[in-house]
């Protein structure tokens, strides 16, 4: 069974959010999942109606929720002392919907200290105490655990999908699910050698270096290699693309 995750957090809003992204899916299919990033979406914004925009991203990322097993979020403070509003409703809908969620911060001091610490103490808000990273109604919808990083969180879902499956993700069943789906053109196959392939979530036409002591495949632009000529043919085939695998070593 494929069990699809979105992931959820203010990552949309980094300068490299889409290679961001990429990676986070990348690490998805290590554990057998597809990762869905808002960014994902192939909307058209090109309007100048913003109320339009906006109500076009929140249907097509609460879509995305509902076609998902579960939710991975970042609640890393955002611009202020707490979560992103728009991941906290992200968290909040898929609870609904009961989806399962797991929750990862870099930062795990407590909400209440960081009020302290910041220009709202000494407001007229009382400052709720619950020994929490967050917002209690955050951390209850699970049980208080929130993990330091991506690679834990998507360990707990892993575990929380194969208590509610009773079954666990067998090495097969991940394989298998990998190639269906590259098969399907959801994944770009990079054949490093006879015995060694990549799957690549970018399935546009690039590049890539390949870094052979750290056994790590990087993506390289297009436009950052000058135009290939090919000036061999072979009949009755035809270029269908022309992509680069430039492999790296260290210098000594």
């Amino acid at each position: 069974m494929v069990y699809n995750v979105y992931l959820a957090g203010p990552d949309v809003f980094l300068d490299n959010a889409i290679e961001h992204g990429e990676k986070l899916k990348s690490m998805c299919l290590k554990h057998g999942f597809i990762g869905h990033f808002p960014l994902d979406n192939k909307l058209d914004l090109s309007t100048n109606e913003k109320h339009s925009n906006a109500s076009s991203i929140y249907n097509s990322n609460t879509k995305l929720i509902d076609m998902c097993d579960g939710l991975i979020a970042n609640i890393e403070p955002f611009r202020g002392v707490s979560a992103d509003p728009g991941t906290a409703f992200e968290i909040g809908y898929a609870v609904a919907k009961n989806k399962l969620v797991a929750l990862y911060t870099s930062d795990k001091s407590f909400y209440k200290h960081r009020v302290e610490n910041s220009r709202y103490q000494g407001d007229k808000w009382n400052v709720e105490d619950f020994d929490m990273v967050d917002n209690l109604m955050l951390l209850a919808a699970t049980d208080n655990i929130v993990h330091e990083s991506f690679e834990k969180a998507i360990k707990e879902l892993a575990k929380m999908i194969e208590n509610k499956a009773n079954t666990k993700v067998s090495l097969a069943t991940i394989y298998n699910t990998v190639h269906a789906f590259n098969e399907k053109g959801y994944l770009k196959e990079i054949a490093i050698n006879s015995s060694e392939s990549y799957f690549d979530t970018n399935i546009s036409e690039h590049h890539h270096f390949f870094d052979v002591q750290e056994n790590k495949l990087i993506d390289l632009d297009h436009k950052e290699i000058e135009p290939i000529q090919i000036k061999k043919t072979i009949p009755g085939k035809k270029v269908k693309s022309v992509e680069v695998l430039v492999k790296l070593d260290n210098n000594n």
